[in-house]
């Protein structure tokens, strides 16, 4: 059986605290965490309003920003941690991966731009 999930809108929905643990688990210093975490968090929107309030300052909850050139780095280090715990199912034999031949290697999932392939051999019940 495969799956494909498409991570279009991850960017915009990763929660803060799981960046941080994110940098922290990847064994990044904490004044580099903090520094990267600055970033991120001091990010706002501008909008334009009306004439006499011109702009609305808008500050982001969540998310990393499009075009930002650390934001790649941080999509594939979460990207990252959240392939760890089917990493870990694998292992322990209660997710069965794809077969690609008889000596060939075992695909559970891989993850190509934003969008994730999951692998598992489906059993009939």
């Amino acid at each position: 059986m495969a799956i494909k999930m498409d991570l279009e809108k991850a960017y915009d929905s990763f929660r803060l605290d799981f960046i941080r643990d994110t940098l922290m688990d990847a064994g990044f210093l904490t004044q580099l965490v903090d520094l990267v975490m600055k970033c991120i968090e001091s990010a706002f929107l501008r909008v334009l309003w009306n004439e006499l309030n011109p702009y609305l300052n808008l500050t982001l909850s969540r998310g990393i920003r499009q075009g930002d050139p650390l934001s790649p780095y941080i999509f594939v280090l979460c990207l990252e941690r959240l392939s760890q715990p089917i990493s870990k199912e694998v292992e322990c034999g209660s997710w069965k991966p794809f077969k690609v031949s008889r000596r060939g290697p075992n695909i559970s999932h891989f993850c190509i731009g934003d969008d994730m392939l999951l692998f598992i051999e489906a059993i009939e019940v």
